[in-house]
């Protein structure tokens, strides 16, 4: 977690280097060890940094080449530096430091727009090529790193988080009535955009490339087309899977401090920290040593789960810190918002701040977690549908019997029929089914409904044309995840972790969510992922002998209802007063149906009347500071 920053000119014009240090300024806790900046004529460039491994004390940035004609500034690190670094030296070029940032400009002398294919990890960056006249810029494939712009045909203005970019354009704050609609519905589907006009984001995995007058962006990963694994027998699955994810948790735990784990008591943070203590034991972590951290919830409430995680610390013999959650009032998500010009992270994010503050305290700069492990290894229903899709006939026999002989025929029938040939019926046939059952059921859809008419109109016609711009031409499990992989929900959400770990100083990494283990997991037949009332196959059958019995086994999910509580009586206060709450953004009866919601909500995790309620006063906030700032110029 770094910061990146720049403002480049077209027309020839200077560049003011105040205007970026302005923005470095809004950025400084991205940079506890300095920020630095360069400039010439019509560029310049800012850089915040946080040393995250022994290699970062040998960078400065922003990092020219020898004759000065091409500036970069990063925010990331390169995982595959082992193997860059040798092919580079092959290929004849001069390395000045061991420095990540030094890698990815001698990669880009090497191989220019192509270089990206050569880089695995999490980055955002531009790279002023002064020979060409042209920003290369680029984002990571996951998205983990955040990268927000402007562009209007002569400047380009960039940065790490949107308030920075939205203030240097030095133009009023509008409002982008498109994505408003889709964030006040909780319903995202852009992933370009933000609440701002003019304020972009660039999409994970794309690079950009702008020149006078002109702006092209590329995707240069393709998740879509990865093949589908073939082997023979089960135990050559998962002895592939347990060397990709060594592998891994490898490469993403290289730092010269220690390294913070978050050891929840599920299974997947579980098995990251497993796997990090015995690479240690081994020699083979790239860190001094590791510390789990726990939240300490109250017991008997549904997110306790200190008995889970210290049955993992007994298990690798460390003890596990319990640190108390973050829990923040609504004025400080109200604030945050203004300050940050977008939608903070929700309470079930947050409290884990307390984490990050306590490693930081105890001197260390990275923390792993199991985030990925929902997205890629827990929802496998449609195995049948895939094994049919796909000629897997073999598996696809075995899978039934296990649901024979663990649920029963008559279960076993259903599934085969439900998530075997229902899923490979046509869209359209699909479609008017999930319609009739909203229609028989008379099922709400509040996330549309309490928006105002020209609002809805907005979302509708949204959701309709990312609807067509989906790939549907994949092997059903392959979608799936693919769609998982580009769902605008979820880089948002990747997003706000960014953002959360950097206000402690605290880079965040998540071994399951690296372009190593997500090509590997989608190319996994789901069959490996369900047998039966097993979800996770694979991952515990590959984990047996790194967890304790009763995590290996545990079926069971913590749920943080409490946390969001601390928060809904606040909220419902809030939205208790007579005065408009906004500008005709919501309609007062389907609004107050919300509230209803927020005071009872259902005790699956779904807290979207919560998510909708509090979007809308983050953004009534954002309406006034920006108004107030209109009135004040």
């Amino acid at each position: 977690m770094s910061g990146i920053a720049g403002i480049i000119r077209f027309d020839g014009g200077p560049v003011d280097l105040r205007e970026v240090e302005a923005m470095t300024t809004a950025m400084a806790h991205r940079g506890p060890d300095g920020i630095r900046h360069w400039s010439s004529g019509s560029v310049a460039l800012g850089h915040c940094m946080l040393v995250t491994t022994s290699e970062a004390l040998e960078e400065t940035q922003p990092l020219t080449n020898e004759t000065g004609d091409l500036v970069l500034v990063m925010d990331g690190r390169v995982d595959n530096w082992e193997e860059l670094r040798a092919t580079l030296l092959a290929k004849g070029a001069q390395l000045r430091t061991r420095a990540d940032a030094e890698l990815v400009l001698r990669a880009y002398e090497t191989w220019g727009e192509e270089c990206l294919q050569w880089v695995d990890g999490d980055y955002a960056l531009v790279i002023w090529d002064a020979r060409r006249r042209r920003a290369f810029c680029a984002r990571d494939r996951i998205g983990a790193k955040p990268f927000v712009y402007h562009w209007d045909g002569k400047r380009l203005i960039f940065g790490s988080e949107i308030r920075a970019v939205l203030d240097a354009t030095g133009e009023p704050r509008r409002w982008n009535e498109g994505f408003l609609a889709e964030t006040l519905a909780a319903s995202w589907v852009s992933r370009d955009e933000t609440l701002w006009q003019g304020v972009m984001r660039l999409v994970a995995a794309r690079y950009m490339v702008v020149g006078e007058g002109s702006c092209r962006i590329e995707t240069y990963w393709h998740p879509e087309n990865i093949p589908l694994l073939r082997y023979k027998h089960d135990s050559e699955y998962v002895d592939h899977y347990r060397e990709v994810l060594f592998d891994t948790v490898r490469r993403l735990s290289r730092s010269h401090r220690v390294v913070g784990c978050d050891v929840s008591g599920g299974l997947d943070s579980s098995a990251v920290f497993a796997v990090a203590d015995a690479l240690w034991r081994e020699g083979l972590l790239p860190a001094p040593d590791i510390q789990g951290y726990t939240l300490k919830f109250e017991e008997g409430t549904d997110a306790y789960e200190l008995d889970y995680a210290h049955e993992v610390g007994a298990h690798v013999g460390r003890q596990i810190k319990e640190v108390e959650p973050t829990l923040k009032p609504l004025e400080w998500y109200l604030d945050e918002a203004v300050r940050r010009a977008t939608i903070p992270n929700f309470p079930n994010g947050i409290m884990q701040l307390s984490e990050y503050e306590a490693l930081k305290e105890a001197g260390g700069r990275i923390h792993l977690d199991g985030v990925g492990g929902d997205q890629w290894l827990a929802f496998a229903d449609n195995d049948l549908a895939e094994a049919f899709q796909t000629g897997q006939w073999r598996e696809a026999g075995q899978s039934i019997m296990t649901d024979v002989r663990q649920f029963g025929v008559a279960h076993a029938a259903y599934r085969a029929m439900r998530h075997g040939v229902y899923p490979v019926l046509p869209r359209r046939v699909r479609s008017a089914a999930n319609n009739l059952r909203y229609a028989l059921r008379r099922l709400p859809r509040l996330e549309t409904e309490w928006l105002e008419q020209s609002l809805r109109q907005r979302l509708e016609e949204r959701q309709q044309y990312y609807a067509q711009c989906l790939t549907p031409r994949m092997a059903i499990g392959l979608r799936e995840r693919v769609l998982t992989l580009r769902s605008a929900y979820n880089a948002l959400a990747r997003e706000r972790l960014d953002v959360m770990a950097s206000q402690a100083g605290i880079e965040r990494r998540s071994p399951l969510q690296s372009e190593k283990f997500i090509e590997m997991a989608l190319s996994l037949p789901l069959t490996q992922l369900r047998r039966g009332k097993t979800d996770r196959a694979i991952h515990r059958t590959a984990m047996h002998d790194w967890l304790p019995a009763v995590v290996h086994s545990r079926r069971t999910k913590a749920e943080f209802s409490n946390v969001f509580a601390c928060v809904s009586e606040e909220l419902d206060s809030a939205l208790s007063h007579p005065e408009p709450l906004a500008p005709g953004w919501t309609e007062a009866e389907k609004r107050d149906l919300l509230r209803a919601d927020l005071r009872f909500p259902n005790r699956n995790g779904d807290h979207w009347a919560f998510g909708m309620l509090l979007c809308l006063l983050c953004c009534r906030s954002m309406l006034e500071d920006a108004t107030l700032e209109k009135a004040v110029s």
